[in-house]
């Protein structure tokens, strides 16, 4: 082979390796700039995730601020103005309930439901008509049967265990119970256990 031709295909032979480094380092690069733009997706996704957090502690602990203050009207008024705010306290209230010959407004109850689509509990539900059956695996009977009426008159709670109403496929109401000012301020603050910690509310 002629010095020519040797020189030849050695400048190809290095072209050859200079050009597999550049596509590896054309791959390594594209890698960097996938890992990169991963990592700042995940940051955004956490900082909104966050934001979020922190806006529902923000509620949560408005709501804590006025069950010690016993304001109940104040939760009702977040929740009425801000559709976000009653999806994430732990209670929906509904409305004040007009009882005559209060003391004063301190003393007027409120209507009050958990907010059981968030935080789910068991044996809550309330139908709202007594042609509703439940079926506790002994077949469908009347639900009136084995109800206790509230004293608002027209709503009925399940004195039986995993009653589920059978309406039309539609998700049952949760059971609703009264709360007035004086005796959610007297009751709430206290001590509490929470999973491994111990919170002392005052």
């Amino acid at each position: 082979m002629k010095e020519k031709d040797i020189k030849r295909a050695y400048d190809l032979a290095q072209k050859e390796i200079e050009a597999k480094k550049n596509k590896e380092h054309e791959k390594q690069v594209a890698e960097v700039k996938e890992i990169v733009k991963r990592t700042l997706e995940e940051i955004e996704t956490l900082k909104e995730k966050k934001e979020n957090i922190d806006e529902e502690l923000k509620i949560l602990k408005l709501d804590i601020d006025d069950l010690k203050a016993g304001k109940l009207e104040r939760i009702k008024e977040r929740q009425d103005k801000d559709p976000k705010s009653k999806g994430i306290s732990i209670i929906i209230i509904k409305e004040k309930e007009v009882v005559k010959n209060v003391p004063s407004p301190w003393y007027q109850p409120y209507y009050i439901q958990w907010n059981t689509e968030k935080y789910p509990r068991d044996n809550q539900i309330l139908c709202d008509s007594d042609t509703y059956t439940y079926n506790d695996n002994s077949g469908s009977m009347p639900l009136r049967s084995n109800t206790l009426a509230l004293d608002t008159g027209i709503h009925y709670t399940h004195a039986v265990n995993n009653v589920n109403c059978n309406y039309n496929d539609t998700t049952p109401k949760i059971i609703g119970f009264t709360l007035n000012n004086s005796v959610v301020k007297d009751n709430a603050i206290g001590t509490y256990k929470i999973a491994k910690k111990i919170i002392h509310l005052r």
